[in-house]
């Protein structure tokens, strides 16, 4: 069987594992304007209008509510609610495993136990520090640890390493992601066709590596030992299955323009004007006439709405039989037994599988079986010595920039470091002598420069002659054949450096320091010689400066950096660091691309496809 070649367009971290959820108890109002309750999955009720915020779901007999400065409280399955120890928490995530990701004010991603003990400290990995967190699914979190994604178990053991450069959450026991071997041709559409996505086990284990190939997107994740692959080559997107392997189970069809499900051997299918089910072997179960269809999770039964006005859900088997003969605005999934569904608007009621009212004895205006807390999580400490090592400072340079690459390959690497937030055509550059980006390193925003002494492309100029006289016609750009003379970051204060600019700037002092020859040095800045380059370090109250390269040491002067303090603004002037003028000049065309900003959640969203 031929094997696929696949685009991957990444979904990214997903937020929960919503078919894993053991949930015992939903948060729930019994009117418009009152408190919060909770309400068994079976319709018995452990309390009411206790909450003015909304709680978590609650598992393993654990749930979490805000209090009224908005902070995270413990609580367990008491009829009165009674906080569990004192802590108070600025994030917090719903039960899915024994213990739960946590962040309290100022310090890093935490485990705690049901008893709100820590269980799990998060801090670095290989040197890196853990900066962010998934909950968890399927046994597994993911993690980020500089630049890259792995993954913990609950004992906050190291499963997968972080050296990916997307990951999705687990799911069917496989994970999706992307190594950080292929990072530098992600950037470049001409050579998408070098990268590979992998598909790992919970174990670690690698499954498989499958090439990539433009005008086809990855679903991102497994299910039942298939995920859903689109073919974009079109001009309509078209929805295929592939095994562990990267084989066609179901090839792509215009009968199948988005797959939404994949359940017992089956799949939710959408064809351009409806929803339908469909089998691996491509059989069509349930023609695809409904304009909405869920699996419910309860043998096999779905929820369906018709395409026909005022229409609402209805619960009916695989031969298209209604069970029961009420109608639902909104569903949520069954679980055990019972399933929540509102019958009339703003009054839910819970049926059984045959689509009967379980008669629960109190009022029900709105129920949340999603109400998962924080599902990504960030920590609010940083570790200074991992946020240095994140640098790769060297004797040649740092983030992977150097000053012996010429100006086409610093754009190309500078497009890697800053996540392809630089512009990578030669006629953005033509009036400019730096190529300059943003990136994020231990959610610290940084600004990265690589200048150069000259402007960095030109123009390709063509002679035209005309009747009466000649002239010049720019018919393209090109890059010069120059290379940077110096690389410069820099980090501004911010709130995660509150009252750490001092230390950071010493763990860059002492960095710096071990790479080669110190000329001049105060408790602020530094100067040191490395080889035929410099390095240069200073804290200027309000941010903090790196620069390697071309300096010129004898005369920059360090003294004004001896007594600055945080937050107060040091005034420069005496000591620019450059060997040239690298200003752009009057008329300078400014970059096109938006600065990179933090790291949007990679929550997770279906593929894009075109319904018309």
């Amino acid at each position: 069987m031929k094997k696929i070649i696949a685009l991957l367009a990444f979904v990214g971290l997903l937020a929960s594992c919503d078919n894993e959820l053991s949930i015992e108890y939903m948060p729930f109002r019994d009117k418009e304007d009152g408190n919060w309750g909770m309400i068994s999955k079976d319709g018995d009720v452990l309390f009411t209008g206790e909450f003015k915020h909304e709680p978590t779901v609650a598992m393993h007999g654990r749930y979490w509510a805000k209090n009224g400065d908005g902070k995270w409280e413990l609580y367990g399955l008491d009829a009165k609610p009674e906080q569990i120890g004192k802590t108070q928490y600025d994030q917090a995530g719903a039960f899915i495993e024994s213990v739960a990701p946590v962040v309290e004010h100022g310090k890093p991603i935490q485990f705690v136990d049901k008893d709100g003990e820590v269980k799990v400290t998060l801090g670095n990995v290989d040197g890196q520090q853990i900066t962010e967190c998934t909950n968890f699914c399927e046994g597994l979190a993911a993690i980020k640890a500089g630049k890259y994604y792995g993954f913990v178990d609950k004992s906050g053991d190291v499963v997968i390493k972080p050296e990916y450069v997307e990951v999705c959450m687990p799911n069917d026991g496989k994970i999706v992601a992307i190594h950080k071997k292929y990072e530098k041709y992600l950037a470049n559409d001409d050579e998408v066709s070098k990268v590979k996505y992998t598909v790992l086990s919970t174990s670690g284990s690698v499954l498989s590596e499958v090439s990539l190939k433009k005008d086809y997107n990855i679903g991102g994740k497994f299910s039942e030992g298939v995920m859903v692959v689109y073919d974009k080559s079109g001009s309509k997107s078209q929805a295929g299955l592939v095994d562990v392997d990267g084989e066609w189970v179901l090839r792509p069809s215009s009968k199948v323009r988005d797959i939404t499900e994949v359940l017992g051997g089956k799949f939710i299918f959408f064809d351009g004007d409806g929803y339908g089910v469909m089998d691996f072997d491509g059989n069509v179960l349930i023609r695809p006439k409904y304009k909405a269809l869920h699996f419910a999770f309860k043998k096999d039964y779905l929820f369906a709405r018709e395409d026909r006005k005022d229409s609402q859900y209805t619960l009916i088997d695989m031969e298209e039989n209604q069970i029961g003969t009420d109608e639902y605005y909104i569903t949520c999934r069954f679980y055990g037994k019972y399933a929540a569904v509102m019958r009339d608007k703003n009054n839910w009621i819970f049926i059984n599988s045959k689509g009967e009212d379980q008669n629960v004895k109190t009022d029900i205006y709105n129920i949340d079986d999603e109400s998962l807390g924080d599902t990504r999580f960030y920590s609010q400490y940083v570790d200074v010595n991992a946020l240095v090592n994140s640098f790769n400072l060297g004797k040649d340079g740092m983030l992977g920039l150097t000053v012996g690459e010429n100006a086409e390959n610093t754009v190309a690497t500078m497009r890697r470091v800053c996540d392809g937030s630089v512009t990578d055509e030669a006629r953005g550059y033509v009036y400019n002598q730096s190529v300059s980006g943003r990136m994020t390193l231990s959610r610290i925003n940084i600004n990265v420069d690589a200048i150069f002494d000259d402007y960095i492309a030109e123009a390709i100029e063509e002679q035209v002659q005309g009747t009466f006289f000649s002239y010049s016609k720019t018919v393209g750009h090109k890059f010069k054949d120059i290379k940077p003379s110096q690389i410069s970051v820099m980090i501004k204060k911010q709130d995660l450096l509150d009252g750490k600019m001092a230390e950071l700037t010493t763990a860059f002092i002492n960095k710096v320091k071990s790479l080669g020859k110190v000329l001049k040095e105060n408790k602020n800045a530094v100067l040191v010689s490395v080889g035929q380059q410099a390095y240069f370090v200073a804290n200027a109250g309000t941010e903090i400066y790196v620069v390697y390269g071309n300096l010129d040491t004898d005369n920059i002067d360090i003294s004004a950096y001896q007594n600055v303090e945080e937050g107060s603004p040091v005034d420069t002037s005496g000591t620019d660091t450059s060997s040239t003028d690298t200003s752009s000049g009057e008329g300078a065309e400014p970059d096109s691309d938006d600065p990179y900003g933090l790291d949007a959640p990679c929550d997770y969203t279906e593929p894009d496809v075109d319904y018309d």
